[in-house]
């Protein structure tokens, strides 16, 4: 079994780097990646809490008396 990271076609295309820089450019892409969930994770949770907003104040009493 071929065991390939999803990114190889990407790294693929760029074969034209020279010796060397490839490494760095991964891990710039990895970077971007990881940057990107960052960003969809924080809009998503900015999201819920707009949607729950109106319910803060019954759910914080909520967990008060529990």
């Amino acid at each position: 079994m071929d065991h390939r990271s999803p990114l190889e076609s990407l790294f693929g295309v760029m074969g034209s780097l020279p010796h060397g820089h490839d490494k760095p450019v991964k891990q710039a892409v990895y970077n971007a990646v990881a940057l990107f969930l960052l960003f969809l994770c924080g809009a998503a949770a900015l999201c819920l809490y707009m949607i729950l907003e109106p319910f803060m104040k019954p759910l914080m009493w909520a967990l008060l008396v529990l």
